[in-house]
Parts: structure tokens; C-alpha cells; sequence
């Protein structure tokens, strides 16, 4: 199967997944987002911190309570309210 193949798969794959999302409206486009960037940046623990978060499971269920906290503390800075405030969001 060609590179352009895969392409077509993975996209058709990724509009299912969207269109499933929006109709059960668990994780919205920016959440996505975030959690694409996270897992861009090389952030894979972040990413399943976010997704938990994302979906209303508590990461410290899932994951050592060290590691968490050091995530959280990585990753919720205070000048940065922009994270915070849209992780607050995906708990609500």
C-alpha cells in the first residue's frame, strides 16, 4: 500500500473519530488539539494526563502519584493560564 493509501485511511479514520466525538461530544476539537500538540512535542505522558482529564477519569487513578504531580507541576504553570483554564474545562 502507497504512502498517498495511507493517507486516505488515516483520514477517513480520523473523520469517523470526529464525527463519533461530535455527535457524543466527549472531547472537543481544542481538546484534540492539545492533545496532538502535547503528543508533537514529544509530551506522551502529558498527552495521557490530558486525555484522562479529557474524558472525566482521574489520571492519578492510572498513573504513579510522583509522576503526576511532576506532570502537572511541568505542565500547569502559573503564567500560563491558557492550559489551566482548558483543563478546568475538560473536567466540567
Amino acid at each position: 500500500m502507497s504512502s498517498k493509501d495511507n493517507k486516505g485511511l488515516i483520514s477517513k479514520n480520523q473523520q469517523s473519530f470526529f464525527y463519533h466525538q461530535k455527535h457524543n461530544e466527549v472531547i472537543n476539537q481544542e481538546q484534540i488539539a492539545q492533545i496532538v500538540e502535547a503528543i508533537g512535542a514529544g509530551k506522551y505522558s502529558w498527552a495521557c494526563v490530558l486525555l484522562l482529564r479529557f474524558i472525566d477519569h482521574d489520571p492519578s487513578k492510572y498513573i504513579p502519584y510522583n509522576t503526576y504531580n511532576r506532570l502537572i507541576k511541568q505542565n500547569c504553570h502559573v503564567g500560563n493560564s491558557h492550559k489551566t483554564d482548558n483543563l478546568k474545562a475538560g473536567n466540567q
